[in-house]
């Protein structure tokens, strides 16, 4: 799984993708969000809640299960 750090409406958003490569999540990046999309990291990760947590310690962050990704939003 690749952890995707990007830049989309202004703001800073984590994606995950379950891909085996860098350049997989690259051009899944691409075909989601368009060839114009900052990509600020990409990082690999052995599940998604090795990234990020939620505030609440019952629940992690990204549990939908969409196939593309999950996108989180990062307040800075």
């Amino acid at each position: 799984m690749i952890r995707a750090e990007l830049t989309l409406g202004g703001q800073l958003e984590v994606v995950h993708f379950d891909v085996e490569t860098k350049s997989e999540a690259i051009e899944k990046v691409w075909d989601t969000y368009g060839y114009l999309t900052r990509i600020e990291r990409l990082s690999e990760v052995e599940h998604e809640t090795d990234s990020i947590k939620s505030t609440d310690s019952n629940e992690s962050a990204g549990a939908s299960g969409n196939a593309q990704g999950d996108i989180l939003q990062v307040n800075e």
